[in-house]
């Protein structure tokens, strides 16, 4: 069986770091998600930026988000051979 790996990457602005991670298809979103929590903090503690409002919304929305992206990751692993018979 055939599965494609995708790779997701930028770079920052500021500084010229690239961020990149490689991943299935059907975790593009916890991808996207890890990346932008990653570059969040980067530019956090790297570049000093201030917590306002907008950050800690970010902030609040990434931590969060990865509870239930994890437990449907699972929950998708768990009954990947049931798309095979279906």
């Amino acid at each position: 069986m055939y599965t494609e790996v995708s790779k997701y990457s930028f770079s920052c602005n500021k500084c010229g770091k690239k961020f990149s991670v490689n991943g299935h298809w059907y975790n593009q979103w916890v991808i996207h998600i890890y990346l932008e929590s990653k570059f969040l903090l980067h530019d956090l503690i790297i570049h000093r930026r201030k917590i306002t409002k907008k950050a800690l919304k970010e902030i609040f929305l990434t931590v969060f988000a990865w509870i239930p992206l994890i437990l449907f990751q699972i929950l998708d692993i768990l009954l990947e051979p049931l798309r095979r018979i279906l």
